[in-house]
């Protein structure tokens, strides 16, 4: 394709874009997947669960949600079935038992239930070897 010179003088003519006209772009983000050992082995079953075909699809820390002011549930996964949305909170349990969550967190994950019915959270238990 040539530019001619009509097509220059045109865009010369051309007034600036005004800042009530300027088109917002949202960048997208690809981070590497930055979990902790636990989240890792996790996404590995995922992965195997979305090639068998159970699930559909899954991300790593999606976005965060808003719970009270200044308070946020950043979950570990969202899951994709066939029919639903699902959030995965990803938790450790040691040689005792016992979890490793905190209490926070399980005020969080209780709150983000009921402030947000259509997502059905699960919480997943793995065990430390």
């Amino acid at each position: 394709m040539k530019i001619t010179t009509a097509d220059l003088n045109y865009l010369r003519k051309k007034k600036p874009i005004q800042k009530s006209e300027e088109r917002i772009f949202v960048k997208p983000h690809f981070k590497p997947f930055a979990g902790n050992k636990t989240e890792m082995r996790y996404a590995q079953h995922l992965g195997f669960m979305k090639h068998g075909g159970a699930i559909l699809a899954y991300v790593f820390q999606p976005f965060g949600m808003k719970l009270a002011d200044k308070t946020y549930y950043h979950p570990d996964f969202l899951v994709v079935t066939p029919d639903c949305l699902e959030i995965h909170e990803v938790k450790a349990r040691g040689k005792s038992g016992w979890s490793s969550m905190r209490d926070d967190a399980n005020v969080k994950i209780k709150v983000a239930s009921k402030l947000f019915p259509w997502f059905r959270f699960v919480l997943v238990h793995i065990d430390n070897d």
